[in-house]
């Protein structure tokens, strides 16, 4: 079983929230990136019997580069571009004595923002997916995830709403995050700053 979620980094070079991140972040449907993952696996992991057996807990993570560029070194990955550096990560995790894999797949880009297309953003996280599949599975080529990136049709994808309304988009933390003010943990109200900065 393979579950799937999404994280916006909104924190600053101070590791503060900075909501003038958060208002930049995709304002994408979750389903179109559901979407993008049930069309690679029909065409390629289930052929190739990847993921298809235990528990798999992917997450999507997406941060805007600070200005200065990448801060990180990264493993060279074939999909990285002058816009995009891609750096897919897996481990071994247990939960109360359950047993699974954990893939954290990250996509420094500018071309994450608020104004970004449904098409556009299901290019990228198709490249997300294949960052980590060319890496971790290698009977699995870019160039044969290209191939297959090609047929892929995006009527279903513009049917969603765009912009997505915010409980549509379903970001991890969306539902509170704690910040730390005066030496003291204080919750942070995610959604309200979002909805009275969009109404929506």
């Amino acid at each position: 079983m393979v579950s799937m979620s999404r994280l916006w980094d909104f924190t600053g070079s101070d590791s503060k929230p900075d909501l003038n991140r958060l208002y930049k972040r995709p304002r994408i449907d979750y389903r179109v990136s559901e979407y993008v993952f049930t069309y690679i696996d029909k065409h390629i992991l289930q052929e190739m019997d990847i993921l298809q057996k235990g528990e798999y807990r992917i997450c999507l993570s997406m941060v805007i580069p600070d200005k200065d560029g990448y801060d990180e070194c990264f493993d060279d990955n074939p999909y990285d571009t002058e816009t995009a550096i891609y750096y897919p990560v897996q481990a071994n995790r247990t939960s109360l004595g359950e047993k699974y894999i954990e893939i954290n797949i990250m996509c420094y880009s500018s071309q994450w923002n608020e104004t970004i297309k449904p098409k556009e953003y299901a290019g990228l996280i198709y490249d997300m997916l294949g960052s980590y599949l060319t890496v971790y599975h290698k009977k699995i080529t870019k160039e044969f995830m290209d191939k297959v990136k090609k047929k892929m049709t995006y009527g279903i994808i513009e049917k969603y709403k765009f912009p997505a309304p915010f409980y549509r988009q379903r970001y991890v933390l969306d539902g509170g995050l704690a910040v730390r003010i005066d030496g003291k943990l204080k919750p942070a109200d995610i959604s309200g700053k979002y909805l009275e900065h969009y109404g929506m």
